[in-house]
């Protein structure tokens, strides 16, 4: 199971948040020609009415957490809605073609314990918001300030977003621990099960 290496504080300006960031990727399903596959195309489509919002679930991922067990805050803090982002893939960083990702980088959640990140799609059609579909991570673990074992060297997915100016903390230093040598992760346990099909058939989403 895959752990979320985070600092549990009561102090909010001590708080630090899911590490490594979750991030999911939009993509679209390309029908297949001649009864061939269908195929899914990540590369960048413009549509800025798209944003997603994430909440917390349980570990086994049937009930959504909104509160803290005292009932007076809210259990996951930070940017809880994130719009589309258009840029360079960490595999494509020296090519043009561009991506449709959603970030969440400064989330935080103040209760020790195992839980589920849900991320909800949705498209802005004028007035109208239109669910269009939702991805859960897998379970991942939030530590207390005693039993946290330390930050971990940041992804090179979260470097390269960085580098194009996305707003994410980065880690180089030595005292932090290695992560393994891929240019890919599943982050913060989010799997990357296919989208759940309730919503727009022709939307994907990944967790990268």
């Amino acid at each position: 199971m895959f752990h979320v290496y985070f600092c549990l504080n009561a102090i909010p300006v001590d708080r630090r948040p899911i590490d490594p960031p979750p991030i999911l990727q939009l993509g679209f399903r390309v029908p297949g020609a001649h009864g061939q596959a269908d195929t899914i195309d990540t590369t960048a489509l413009t549509m800025p009415q798209l944003f997603m919002y994430v909440c917390v679930l349980d570990e086994g991922g049937e009930q959504e957490i909104y509160r803290t067990k005292n009932g007076k805050n809210a259990i996951l803090s930070g940017s809880l809605v994130s719009s589309i982002n258009y840029l360079r893939d960490v595999d494509d960083d020296y090519s043009d073609r561009r991506g449709a990702f959603f970030v969440f980088p400064d989330l935080s959640i103040r209760l020790e314990g195992v839980y589920r990140l849900k991320f909800h799609l949705y498209e802005l059609l004028d007035l109208t918001v239109v669910f269009r579909g939702a991805i859960v991570s897998n379970s991942f673990t939030v530590y207390s300030p005693k039993r946290f074992p330390g930050m971990t060297e940041s992804t090179a997915l979260s470097k390269s977003f960085a580098n194009q100016g996305l707003k994410i903390r980065i880690r180089t230093d030595l005292g932090t621990r290695k992560r393994p040598n891929k240019a890919r992760q599943s982050v913060a346990g989010i799997s990357a099960s296919p989208y759940d099909g309730s919503g727009c058939s022709d939307c994907r989403l990944r967790a990268v």
